[in-house]
C-alpha cells in the first residue's frame, strides 16, 4: 500500500535519491519521447486530467495533508496551477506529447514540498524539485496511472528540473557527503528545446507573477529562511523586506538587509522577458499570458513605490488583505494561519512601510479580480469533466474574489 511515510523515508535517504536523479539526467530525452502515447490536443488535456486526479487522490489516501506544506506552496498553489495549465495547454499550438506531459509537469512541480520544506534549498540536494520526482516514482511504482515508462520518466524528469537554477552548487547533504549540484539542460542530446521541461516551467512562472504570487510570496514569509534571488541565495527577514524599497543596481550585493519584497518581485518581472534565460524558449499563447501578469506586477510596484495622495483606511485594508490571502491565495486553515500571523506582524512595521504596502495590497486586490475575471472565462469555455480537481470543491468558487473583502474594495479613502 502506497504510504506517505514511506516516501518520507525515501527521500530522507540522499544517496539513494542522488542516483535516482543522476540516472535521470542521463537519459535520451529524445527517445524516452518517442514512447509518449498521445494523438490531439484533446487527448493530452483528458489524459492530463485524469492523470492529475488519480495521482492526488492516491496521494490523499497515502497521507499527505496540505496543511503541512506551507502557504505559499499548498492547495491553493496547487489549484491555480492546475487552471494555468488548463488555460496554457488548451490554446497553444505545440505537439500533443509535449502538452500532456507539460500538463502533468506544470500540476506537480511542487508536489515535494509536501516531503521537503520549500526552503531547505541550501540544505540538500535532493530539494523540493528533486524530492517531487521521487515522489512521482514512488505513485508510479505503486500504480502505473495508465502511464508508459516513458511518460513516466519524462514526468519525473520535468518536475526534477522546473526550478530552473541557472547556476552550480555545492551542498553538504545530510549525510555529511558534499554535492555538486548543476543546472538541468533544456536541450536533448541532439540541441533540440525538451518541451516536457520547459511546459512546467510555464506554469510554474504564471503563478510567479502577477497579483497572485505578491499573496503567495507574502505567505512565504511567516519564518526567516533563504530564498533564491537574482543569482544566490539571500536571507529573507520579513521587517527587513517589506522595506518599501527598489535601489538600482544589484540589491544581492548590498549589505543592508538584502532584497526587498519589491526587488524580488521586480526580479520575477524582468525574468519574463524573451531575452531571459527563463523565458528565451516562451512562444505561442505564453507570451501573451505571461505579459498580462507581468503589467500587473509593474503596477503593484509602482503603486507601493507611488502612494496616492489620497488617505487610507489602512486598518480595513489590513483586514481585506488578510481575508484574500486566507480565502484565495490560499483558501485553508494553514492560509489563514499564516494571514493572521503576518497581520501582527504589518502592525509592526514603521508608518511609511505600513502606509507604501497598504496602497500595494489595494492594488494587488484589485488586480487579482481583473485576473479572476479573465480566468472565470476561460473556464467556462472547458469541457466540465476537466474542471475537477480533488480537495477543491469547485475551481470557479476558489477562484472567484471571496465577497468579505471584495465588497470592501470601495474604502479607497479615510
Amino acid at each position: 500500500m502506497l504510504n506517505l511515510k514511506d516516501i518520507q523515508a525515501r527521500v530522507a535517504d540522499e544517496e539513494s535519491c542522488w542516483k535516482h536523479v543522476q540516472s535521470l539526467r542521463h537519459k535520451d530525452l529524445a527517445k524516452l519521447r518517442a514512447g509518449v502515447e498521445v494523438h490531439s490536443r484533446v487527448d493530452a488535456l483528458d489524459r492530463g486530467c485524469v492523470t492529475v486526479n488519480r495521482v492526488i487522490s492516491l496521494l490523499l489516501d497515502a497521507g499527505l495533508n496540505f496543511a503541512n506544506v506551507d502557504a505559499a506552496h499548498s492547495l491553493g498553489h496547487l489549484t491555480r496551477d492546475y487552471i494555468n495549465s488548463l488555460r496554457l495547454f488548451s490554446k497553444l499550438d505545440a505537439p500533443p506529447s509535449d502538452l500532456f506531459l507539460g500538463f502533468v509537469g506544470g500540476c506537480f512541480h511542487d508536489l515535494g514540498c509536501a516531503l521537503v520544506p520549500r526552503y531547505d534549498e541550501q540544505k540538500r540536494v535532493i530539494r523540493h524539485a528533486e524530492a517531487g520526482a521521487i515522489l512521482l516514482e514512488a505513485v508510479f511504482e505503486h500504480d502505473g496511472i495508465g502511464l508508459s515508462r516513458e511518460e513516466q520518466l519524462l514526468s519525473e524528469y520535468g518536475v526534477a528540473a522546473h526550478t530552473n537554477y541557472l547556476t552550480t552548487t555545492k551542498v553538504t547533504c545530510s549525510d555529511g557527503v558534499v554535492r555538486t549540484s548543476n543546472p538541468y539542460s533544456n536541450v536533448d542530446l541532439h540541441g533540440n528545446p525538451v518541451y516536457s521541461i520547459i511546459f512546467p516551467r510555464w506554469v510554474d512562472r504564471l503563478d510567479c507573477n502577477g497579483p497572485t504570487f505578491v499573496g503567495r510570496h507574502y505567505l512565504g514569509l511567516t519564518e526567516q529562511h533563504e530564498d533564491f534571488s537574482g543569482n544566490r541565495f539571500q536571507v529573507i527577514t520579513y521587517a527587513n523586506h517589506m522595506r518599501p524599497l527598489l535601489r538600482a543596481g544589484d540589491p544581492n550585493t548590498s549589505p543592508d538587509g538584502g532584497p526587498t519584497m519589491l526587488e524580488h518581485l521586480q526580479y520575477f518581472a524582468s525574468g519574463q522577458a524573451s531575452s531571459s534565460p527563463h523565458a528565451c524558449y516562451d512562444f505561442g499563447e505564453m507570451i501573451p499570458l505571461r505579459d498580462r501578469q507581468t503589467r500587473r506586477l509593474q503596477r503593484i510596484i509602482h503603486a507601493v513605490l507611488n502612494p496616492a495622495p489620497t488617505a487610507l483606511d489602512e486598518e480595513k485594508v489590513s483586514e481585506s488583505w488578510t481575508t484574500f490571502l486566507g480565502s484565495n491565495i490560499e483558501p485553508s486553515p494553514v492560509g489563514g494561519e499564516a494571514a493572521n500571523l503576518l497581520n501582527a506582524r504589518f502592525h509592526q512595521l514603521d508608518h511609511k512601510s505600513q502606509t507604501a504596502w497598504s496602497y500595494g495590497f489595494i492594488e494587488t486586490m484589485k488586480e487579482y479580480c481583473l485576473w479572476a475575471a479573465e480566468v472565470n472565462g476561460a473556464l467556462s469555455a472547458l469541457p466540465n469533466k476537466w474542471l475537477n480537481l480533488p480537495s477543491v470543491d469547485d475551481l470557479v468558487t476558489v477562484i472567484q474574489p471571496n465577497p468579505k473583502w471584495y465588497n470592501s474594495l470601495h474604502f479607497t479613502s479615510g
